[in-house]
């Protein structure tokens, strides 16, 4: 069973680094603590921020995967069809 003092301090140190933008160290304050409700914010804090940062690599990597994905399709097709067409011939 935890002790109150403990739990009050890693709360008020996680709020604390949350507002000085410490979100992975909070995040670990807040699970200690077992304050859900701040450890979900705070979490939702971070995501934000990582998309923030990679946004346009995943919005790339994404259309790029998509041109493959279509050129891949196209490709298979007309090798499917030469090869019923091959197929057909004998």
């Amino acid at each position: 069973m935890r002790d109150s003092p403990y739990v009050l301090s890693r709360n008020f140190i996680g709020k604390i680094r949350m507002k000085n933008g410490q979100y992975t160290e909070a995040l670990e304050d807040f699970r200690l603590s077992g304050d859900k409700v701040n450890y979900g914010k705070t979490f939702e804090s971070l995501r934000y921020q990582f998309l923030q940062k990679y946004f346009y690599v995943i919005v790339i990597s994404a259309a790029v995967l998509f041109i493959l994905l279509a050129l891949l399709i196209k490709k298979s097709r007309k090798f499917i069809s030469n090869l019923q067409a091959k197929l057909w011939k004998q």
